[in-house]
């Protein structure tokens, strides 16, 4: 997404709304990218609501969707959120990875 290269993850977010309400299929990648980026522009809702969607469309999250929260929520100084976030990993059987736990 060239929005995305760009900087722009509100713009790319609509464009990614867009395309599934037209029944585009969408993948981890896609989402993911859009999803960091959110977190790392503080929008840490837009982000979460990302993440339903993508699971509401069939597409699991994976390490690096939560390891990209956690993160967020992290630099927000969410931790108890974001230690909730990583029980919730676990608990979808998702092993974190070390970039995980030096985010923590």
């Amino acid at each position: 997404f060239w929005a995305m290269s760009q900087g722009n993850f509100f713009e790319a977010a609509v464009l990614v709304n867009e395309m599934v309400a037209i029944g585009c299929e969408l993948d981890v990648v896609i989402y993911n990218s859009l999803i960091d980026g959110l977190c790392k522009m503080g929008e840490l809702d837009f982000a979460r609501e990302m993440q339903v969607l993508m699971v509401e469309k069939g597409v699991d999250p994976d390490v690096f969707t939560y390891t990209s929260l956690i993160q967020g929520l992290c630099d927000a100084g969410l931790l108890d959120q974001a230690m909730g976030l990583m029980e919730e990993m676990n608990a979808k059987g998702i092993a974190p990875n070390s970039v995980t736990y030096t985010t923590l």
